[in-house]
């Protein structure tokens, strides 16, 4: 699916992608053509090694630091992609926090927390990127959520399930709102994407035809 999201060069942000899962998906994106941005929170280390392997491989890549929780920062890191890497061409959130507790020993602070790290965040970034996007008539987001089975296991976790729920709602919303600006700009959209097993690394990213505007991960 990523590799379908490259049609020609672009230039693609991705959250959280110092490690596990985004760096797959910022390796991947970066070997079939795309310039990246790797936004990171606080692994600054691991954010650099995840740009050297990709600079090794020849293609061009950045690290941002941002915590896209937060909208001055998610703008700096719009902002600063566009400047060194001409553009943004898709945008990947793959951020989100989890917390897995029972409900008589979950903190409302840590319920607010996973909310706003799964959901914030996506709807700060897109806020950001989509009239970017518009402007230059074309564009793809790709939202990394949970698979079935994650949706599944654990029903007693009452916080992590009530996140899901209002994941899938928001990323349904988010589809619709953005087909309407495809429909009229004829650009930007939410692709039917499905990551299935990604095996730690992300080694394994199978097209879904679903159309759920939700990429999910375990």
């Amino acid at each position: 699916p990523f590799v379908a999201a490259v049609a020609m060069p672009k230039s693609a942000v991705v959250t959280g992608a110092a490690t596990g899962i985004g760096r797959a998906i910022a390796k991947c994106l970066a070997l079939n053509g795309a310039s990246v941005a790797v936004n990171y929170r606080n692994s600054s280390q691991a954010a650099e090694e995840t740009v050297n392997e990709i600079r090794a491989k020849g293609a061009e890549c950045i690290a941002i630091q941002g915590d896209v929780t937060k909208k001055e920062e998610v703008e700096r890191l719009m902002e600063t992609t566009v400047k060194e890497l001409g553009g943004i061409d898709i945008l990947v959130n793959n951020v989100g926090d989890f917390f897995f507790g029972l409900l008589m020993e979950t903190s409302v602070d840590e319920f607010k927390a996973v909310l706003t790290s799964n959901l914030t965040s996506v709807f700060s970034t897109c806020k950001a990127v989509v009239p970017l996007m518009s402007e230059n008539g074309s564009g793809v987001i790709i939202n990394v959520g949970l698979s079935p089975m994650d949706r599944m296991r654990g029903a007693a976790h009452v916080g992590e399930g009530r996140r899901r729920i209002a994941e899938e709602h928001q990323a349904e919303g988010r589809r619709q709102q953005i087909e309407s600006v495809e429909r009229r700009r004829r650009g930007v959209g939410l692709p039917p994407i499905d990551i299935g097993d990604a095996g730690g690394l992300g080694a394994r990213f199978p097209l879904s035809q679903h159309r759920t505007g939700n990429v999910q991960r375990r």
